[in-house]
């Protein structure tokens, strides 16, 4: 049985994926674009980063340390991996392993899993459901507050009815995720943390908490508050995380016309060797519109640079001179 619900909790934040690789974070639920920003942009920003809160990579240590002395939990993280399974076939092997395991623990550790679950395949009632049964065991886990925060700020609107109330309540969450890692120190709850761990942690409350805010306060037209927390978020991002949170920032900045600004934060974005290719696809769409809203020369996209014409020819005599073409550059 596990006996540390906080080391496990700790766990989570300190990896990225509770079935491996396979299945990313990709909410499949709808979340409107802003007027104002290209739609393309902000559908590849409603993914949340893969080192998104909660989750444990396949062969990481800290799992196999908490499972080993309990074969169901084990059980059901194998249901969780399996390609084979559905939605409705990790649902029922969660309940089943909940209706055995009546300890507060063995259920918060269930619960979350099964939150980090559901995110990840896009069932946004059956992951708040989860995440909200882990606050009712453990108000103060920061795995439960960060992923609550991050789906309810991609899934909800202003527009939205009860829009309003769901991205003030992911606001909530997210502020007390920072409040409760204000708290926190090496030793907490019977966990010893390295200071490498302890540094991850900090780390990743701090980037995710500030970015779920940025994304609250953008949907809120709250644009200059959403820059204080992009800003924030990237002085604890991670290289690959970077990429993406410039481009919010950039998209912040442009609603309040920081043309300037948002080139320099689209620029990082590109440059950022470890930013993924769709978010550097929609940067260098981003850049195009920004250039024409402040009247400046267009870049051309390398990839489309036009080659250079073949040295002129001297003509034959009876045959007009061809006029070479250039492809033109978009």
């Amino acid at each position: 049985m596990i006996t540390n619900r906080f080391a496990w909790s700790l766990s989570l934040l300190l990896s990225v994926s509770v079935w491996g690789q396979s299945a990313r974070l990709k909410p499949r639920v709808p979340a409107a674009a802003s007027p104002s920003a290209p739609a393309t942009a902000q559908s590849s920003l409603n993914t949340p980063s893969p080192s998104a809160p909660g989750g444990v990579k396949a062969g990481s240590t800290a799992p196999s340390k908490t499972v080993a002395g309990d074969p169901q939990l084990q059980q059901l993280l194998n249901e969780m991996r399996s390609p084979q399974s559905s939605p409705v076939d990790v649902k029922q092997a969660v309940e089943s392993y909940l209706s055995s395991h009546k300890d507060a623990t063995s259920q918060e550790v269930a619960e979350t899993l099964a939150m980090e679950y559901f995110q990840a395949h896009g069932n946004l009632p059956d992951m708040l459901d989860y995440g909200q049964r882990v606050l009712a065991h453990d108000p103060d886990s920061m795995a439960a507050l960060l992923g609550l925060s991050a789906a309810i700020a991609l899934s909800s609107n202003e527009a939205d009815l009860n829009g309003p109330q769901m991205l003030q309540q992911a606001s909530q969450y997210a502020q007390h995720a920072l409040e409760v890692l204000s708290k926190i120190g090496p030793d907490y709850h019977g966990v010893h943390l390295t200071p490498e761990q302890f540094s991850a942690v900090q780390r990743t409350v701090k980037a995710q908490a500030n970015v779920a805010l940025g994304l609250i306060d953008y949907k809120q037209r709250h644009f200059n508050q959403a820059i204080t927390h992009y800003r924030l978020a990237l002085q604890s991002a991670t290289p690959a995380e970077k990429a993406t949170y410039d481009l919010r920032l950039a998209l912040a900045q442009e609603e309040v016309r920081q043309y300037g600004d948002a080139l320099s934060s689209l620029e990082s974005a590109l440059a950022n060797p470890q930013g993924s290719p769709a978010v550097k696809t929609m940067a260098r769409a981003e850049r195009v519109k920004i250039q024409r809203l402040a009247g400046l020369p267009v870049s051309t996209p390398r990839n489309s640079i036009a080659a250079p014409a073949a040295p002129a020819m001297a003509p034959a005599a009876t045959t007009p001179t061809a006029t070479p073409t250039t492809p033109s550059a978009h």
